[in-house]
């Protein structure tokens, strides 16, 4: 007689479901999973849907008439999704990320303002499924074709950005590549996600130029058949977009408000909260901040302003147009954990980490070279003592021949012989735009691993001779900064810029905010299908 085989209910399924999430990146074998048996189908369905990103359709349009370009520019997968979480609701709570990648198969929509041939515009299921989309935690809009106007959004949709901002489990946002009116529609948004952590911004503007605008100032354009159906169905959705505290301006008030300010410049409500207009409702406490090429000179004093950071424990900013950077890290105070700085068109400007005790690591990518060399130490002497500081990282995308050799001998002697990192600093990481074989390389790494300590042995290594050309292995060594017979320093490590080993080199060294950043893990929709 032939032994029964064992079946799936021999195994225990708490045993089943962690074999199933070890799947959590194969779709396919996730998709397989759910239709064995009703009782694999939950915890499949936690990964297959709590990733969803719907990208820019593939289909190219036909030549239409402009009249029936909107009613021919169609997205399925989000017709697919709308469907399915309609008629399969348990689905809903299991949703979590979205990423709206905005954009037309007419690469030139953006550039030459055919907003209408972007399916973000002309897909009528997407508000109705932003509207659904009730547990999300983190949420991405992003425009990769060019910069895309946000008053220029349809008046369904805009109420459903609106909503979708209003989420109370939403922690994560990050917006790319679109141009606000005003500062103050910005932070109208963001006040909204009471629950928000962090915060990504590339490639924002506001108002024309680049400079602060009122959202008066900017002409509101929507696509819709007729002026009268553009306010009625602007007013219903504003009504229900449950805005708060946020007031809902006819197009006769806001044209009466642009006569008024449009003589003042800024209006002071682009910059803080009205007093009339505030809310019992706390501000977002973030704890993680991002800014690439943010277009705004006074972004920063509007979110100091508008937004909790005092809890702020992450902190990116490259490019900035904002030379109140020193506002967000006295905010900051000793809640600041992790900085990386990136100056943009405005410079170096005069920066202080002396309420910073909490730094742990800190990432400065630089391109100038007139006195980089002296603002690198000014700023890490600010540094309080005793400090937890863990790891520095400068990555120099100059002529290391612009670069003086005494600028690097004080660099090597503030970061050995501060009182301040003598306890926790273990890593210096210093990348150079320059080959290590070359001349400039081999001197800027004996003067980071031997200038503070002078001519000897180190780490029992007997010393070179003066002709010894380093080999490249040599060249990306680590070396100790400190004297044989003290407290063993912090490991250098030289290395040359724009190699592969270069990520592997700043790894830990980076704000932790790129763990809500990775686009790779982010699964397309239309691969569940």
């Amino acid at each position: 007689m032939r032994p029964t085989p064992p079946t799936i209910s021999t195994l225990p399924q708490e045993l089943i479901d962690q074999i199933i999430d070890h799947l959590h990146n194969d779709i396919l074998s996730l998709k397989n999973c759910s239709v064995v048996c009703h009782a694999w189908l939950p915890t499949s369905r936690i990964h297959l849907f709590s990733k969803i990103r719907l990208d820019i359709p593939r289909t190219r349009l036909e030549p239409l008439d402009e009249d029936h370009h909107e009613s021919a520019l169609t997205h399925k997968p989000c017709q697919k999704l709308h469907t399915l979480l309609s008629q399969n609701p348990a689905i809903i709570p299991h949703i979590h990320e979205l990423t709206l990648v905005s954009g037309s198969p007419v690469p030139s929509a953006v550039r030459d303002g055919q907003y209408h041939l972007l399916w973000t515009f002309a897909e009528e299921t997407l508000p109705l499924l932003l509207r659904t989309l009730t547990h999300l935690q983190r949420f991405e809009i992003t425009s990769p074709q060019g910069i895309a106007p946000w008053n220029v959004l349809p008046a369904p949709l805009s109420g459903a950005m609106k909503a979708i901002f209003s989420v109370p489990s939403l922690a994560y946002i990050r917006i790319k590549s679109w141009e606000f009116p005003s500062l103050r529609v910005l932070s109208k948004l963001l006040r909204q996600s009471v629950r928000l952590r962090g915060l990504g911004l590339w490639s924002i503007r506001m108002g024309a130029g680049g400079f602060v605008q009122t959202e008066t100032q900017t002409s509101v354009t929507v696509v819709s058949n007729s002026d009268s159906e553009q306010r009625s169905e602007r007013e219903v959705q504003d009504s229900n977009s449950n805005m708060g505290d946020v007031p809902v301006l006819s197009s006769a008030a806001i044209s009466g408000l642009a006569e008024v300010e449009a003589t003042t410049g800024v209006s002071k409500q682009d910059l803080s909260v009205s007093s009339s207009s505030s809310s019992t409702t706390l501000p977002p406490a973030l704890e993680f901040l991002t800014l690439d090429y943010v277009e705004c000179p006074h972004l920063v004093e509007s979110l100091v302003s508008q937004l909790d950071l005092t809890n702020l424990r992450e902190l990116r900013i490259a490019h900035s147009y904002d030379k109140s950077i020193q506002d967000i890290l006295n905010a900051a105070g000793g809640s600041l954990e992790r900085f990386h700085f990136k100056p943009g068109s405005i410079g170096l400007q005069p920066l202080d980490l002396s309420l910073a005790t909490s730094l742990r690591s800190i990432r400065l990518t630089l391109e100038e070279d007139s006195g980089v060399l002296q603002w690198i130490s000014s700023l890490l002497y600010t540094i309080p003592s005793p400090s937890v500081l863990e790891r520095i990282a400068l990555e120099l995308y100059t002529d290391p021949k612009r670069l003086p050799l005494d600028g690097w001998r004080i660099l090597s002697k503030v970061i050995g012989s501060s009182p301040q990192f003598s306890d926790r600093l273990t890593h210096v990481h210093i990348g150079l735009f320059a080959s290590p074989t070359s001349n400039e390389f081999v001197r800027v790494h004996e003067a980071m691993t031997c200038g503070a300590v002078g001519v000897g042995d180190i780490d029992g290594e007997e010393e070179r001779p003066d002709d010894h050309e380093p080999t490249f292995e040599e060249s990306q060594m680590k070396d100790t900064l400190g004297v044989k017979g003290t407290r063993e320093g912090p490991e250098v490590m030289v290395y040359q810029l724009g190699t592969k080993r270069q990520s592997s080199f700043c790894a830990g060294l980076t704000p932790l905010i790129e763990k809500f950043e990775d686009d790779v893990t982010g699964r397309r929709f239309s691969g569940i299908f």
